[in-house]
């Protein structure tokens, strides 16, 4: 099913000024009508896009991934997800976008992929049972015009459990689809 019409989609991030989603134009989607476009204006490097995608989301999730396309103009150094766990603890794992096109990125949440996010104060340092919230983030290479263009959200859960998100909304989820 897809994010469709009421999409719970929230802009936001660190020293991001503009945040904004819109579905694409002249990018083909990896599924469903459209793929989206996160975008903002970035105050430096260590700028930090963060749209949350997904809120409550259930069952013992193992593996999240989603389609990302890579695009020379776009600003864009590292691109990843961050989850924050029951406990409100963030966690996240991101690549350097060194690619064109369409590619597929997952990360196992059992592997050590996702790492703590720094300055969290009186947390375990460990992903407590269940997901609180799935944000895709991004880093530019630079100040300025930043984005990224995602698509087929998708988390696996343990066999016979199924994952569901805030509002009835199953995953796998296209970001796309108005």
């Amino acid at each position: 099913s897809g994010m469709e019409g009421n999409s719970k989609i929230k802009p936001g991030g660190e020293k991001m000024d503009r945040p904004a989603v819109a579905p694409t134009i002249g990018i083909e989607p990896k599924f469903g009508a459209t793929a989206l476009r996160f975008s903002g204006i970035a105050g430096s490097l260590d700028s930090i896009g963060r749209f949350v995608v997904a809120q409550g989301v259930g069952g013992q999730v193992k593996l999240i991934g989603l389609w990302v396309y890579g695009q020379a103009d776009a600003n864009v150094a590292k691109v990843g997800l961050e989850i924050s766990d029951k406990e409100g603890e963030r966690f996240s794992y991101t690549v350097a976008v060194d690619w064109m096109g369409w590619k597929w990125i997952e990360a196992d949440l059992s592997g050590g992929q996702f790492l703590p996010v720094a300055g969290q104060k009186g947390k375990n340092g460990k992903i407590d049972d269940g997901i609180g919230s799935v944000s895709v983030i991004w880093q530019p290479k630079s100040g300025g015009a930043t984005g990224i263009v995602v698509d087929g959200l998708v988390a696996i859960t343990e066999l016979g459990q199924a994952a569901t998100a805030h509002g009835n909304v199953g995953l796998p989820l296209s970001l796309g689809d108005f």
